[in-house]
């Protein structure tokens, strides 16, 4: 017997992560459900058509209908959330009221922190409740967990990733694979960083963090701050790491614009008048970058992760670097952001089906090890390339590879 799912929202995330959960998740079913029905049925006759069998079924919801939501969830072993972050505290306390684990995409450190705090009330009902998946938050500290564990001792950890278009189009040199109010929220806010073994908040897009860095297969990109993305693992790791930073990867050019956008107050909430009516700064920008960064029929993505993480093994000063590079796949028609979000984001969805997972509101390096996440991912052609060597003596690790900005 199998597991029955269920995903609220069926765009670009929630349709790969029905078809990872029916592939490799034991899925007897897979209700996916929009507030859009046309678009909840599209998903489901997609991912039945790739699959060659009926798991996905349609639902009309909306995530705002509180009984609507309890009937969903009610009849779930595990519920994944594909909606807007700012929805997802309620959700998860939905989810431990109807006796449903509950995962989701995070990315915003107070919503996140929120849920954690629901972990006596998780173990008390018996589910698992596991936010921040995806890549970045999500992914990047499965495998930097990896790294980390293949030292005797770590002490300090770089992390970079970004999602790319594979032939950049100007000014931007971006397109957003996801949804535009989740790439906002990273350009806002506080990073949390570890900085001499402390957990600090560094502001998105401080210019003092700025690297060209060369990537392997890729060449030189720029890499900046944002926010969300170790909200759990700075403070899961503090104490035992000196440094552990994480910054998003563009083509050169990208973070100039941004910076210029945020200078003027785009990426502002708080309304101002504009010809006797009240605007939101940041919901004007989304309107007007949506068509702008939507992807156009030609345009094909990248995953890229960087890793290194510096320590000691054997009593020697040695290096681990996780190297991990996915591409949009042609024959699913899913994206690079699609598969490396949705499957992971399926991927602990089956983990906690299967009785992998405890009980209870858990952070995501937790909830799972580095090794078995690995595992997971080769399974679906998602392997990353690990090398483990001598550190080079002397070596400022701080200022990071590449060239500073500045």
């Amino acid at each position: 017997m199998g597991y029955r799912y269920g995903i609220l929202g069926a765009g670009r995330q929630g349709s790969a992560a029905a078809y990872d959960l029916a592939r490799f998740g034991d899925a007897d079913v897979v209700r996916i459900a929009d507030a859009n029905a046309d678009v909840a049925h599209h998903s489901a006759d997609r991912v039945n058509a790739l699959l060659g069998r009926p798991v996905i079924e349609a639902a009309h919801l909306d995530v705002r209908a509180t009984d609507a939501v309890a009937a969903f969830m009610h009849s779930l072993d595990v519920c994944l959330s594909a909606v807007p972050y700012h929805r997802n505290e309620r959700l998860a306390r939905q989810a431990i009221a109807a006796r449903c684990s509950f995962c989701d995409l995070g990315g915003n450190s107070d919503v996140v922190l929120a849920e954690l705090a629901l972990d006596a009330t998780a173990r008390d009902a018996g589910v698992a409740i596991v936010p921040d998946c995806g890549v970045g938050p999500g992914m990047i500290s499965n495998l930097a967990a990896y790294a980390i564990d293949l030292l005797d001792r770590a002490d300090h950890v770089r992390i970079y990733d970004g999602g790319l278009l594979q032939k950049p189009r100007p000014p931007f040199n971006y397109a957003v694979f996801f949804n535009i109010e989740g790439l906002t929220n990273e350009y806002c806010g506080n990073a949390l960083y570890i900085e001499d073994g402390v957990v600090t908040e560094v502001p998105a897009f401080a210019e003092r963090e700025d690297e060209l860095v060369d990537i392997p297969q890729l060449g030189t990109l720029e890499a900046f701050v944002t926010s969300g993305a170790l909200t759990t693992m700075a403070r899961s790791y503090a104490g035992r790491l000196q440094t552990l930073k994480n910054k998003t990867l563009r083509h050169p050019g990208h973070a100039a614009l941004i910076r210029s956008l945020i200078a003027v107050g785009m990426l502002d909430t708080d309304p101002v008048a504009v010809r006797g009516a009240l605007v939101a700064p940041r919901d004007l920008l989304h309107e007007l970058l949506i068509p702008r960064f939507a992807p156009q029929p030609d345009d094909r993505d990248l995953m890229v992760i960087h890793i290194i993480a510096e320590g000691e093994s054997g009593g020697r000063p040695a290096t681990v670097t996780v190297d991990l590079l996915d591409r949009h796949d042609d024959a699913t028609g899913f994206s690079a952001m699609e598969r490396t979000t949705g499957f992971h984001i399926a991927i602990v969805a089956g983990m906690i089906a299967r009785g992998e997972v405890a009980p209870g509101a858990i952070p995501l390096e937790r909830a799972t090890t580095g090794s078995a996440m690995v595992a997971a991912l080769t399974r679906r052609n998602i392997a990353p390339e690990v090398r483990k060597t001598p550190s080079p003596e002397g070596r400022d690790f701080v200022r990071g590879p590449g060239r500073a900005l500045r």
